[in-house]
């Protein structure tokens, strides 16, 4: 007799995938703060195809861009952001955002503006701001924080030197800061940059 033949079934619980999710936002944690950090319960990442790394576009009144990471509590439907990211996001403690997964292009140079007047508050090499930076994603027009030993400081990003083009403030597009210390034609681009708002 021909025996029966059964089929293991298997459940496919992963949560359904969307384009964008709408979270709401939180406060970050303190060792986050400067890295443009966007901590989301790991669900939540499913449902928008992301992954701990990646980019994400933050929507509030304005756009930003944040590096995805697990939240530590793993709540669903909140967002740890810091002040400057709710800030370049137009998003305040308890508002929404939308959240979506981005492939962002490569930047080789940034172009900053410093956001003080008079004096520097204190000075800034080139090198360490390269370091602070690398990995951060930026976007025309938004606003990084560079620590000091005095203080940290803030210049907003007003160009965006990508491998075929650029983009400025008045069209924004995403990047992906990071620095390479083994190229030294593009370091020292990078540093030119960089060293008109060095204190030098």
């Amino acid at each position: 007799m021909p025996q029966d033949e059964r089929h293991a079934v298997t459940e496919d619980n992963s949560p359904p995938q969307a384009a964008t999710l709408t979270l709401r936002v939180a406060e970050a944690c303190v060792e986050d703060i400067g890295h443009a950090v966007a901590r989301l319960a790991p669900i939540d990442l499913q449902r928008i195809g992301a992954q701990a790394g990646d980019v994400l576009k933050l929507t509030g009144n304005t756009i930003a861009l944040g590096r995805a990471a697990h939240s530590r509590n793993g709540q669903e439907g909140m967002i740890q952001i810091d002040g400057t990211s709710r800030s370049n996001c137009g998003a305040g403690l308890q508002e929404q955002v939308t959240v979506a997964r981005i492939e962002p292009d490569q930047a080789v140079a940034v172009r900053f503006s410093p956001l003080w007047v008079g004096a520097a508050p204190a000075t800034i090499a080139p090198d360490r701001m390269l370091a602070d930076l690398q990995g951060i994603p930026v976007i025309a027009g938004c606003v990084v924080r560079v620590p000091t030993f005095a203080k940290a400081v803030n210049f907003q990003v007003v160009a965006l030197f990508l491998r075929d083009l650029w983009s400025s403030a008045n069209a924004p597009t995403s990047a992906s800061w990071k620095g390479n210390r083994r190229q030294p034609a593009r370091r020292r681009c990078l540093t030119k940059i960089l060293g008109a708002w060095s204190g030098k």
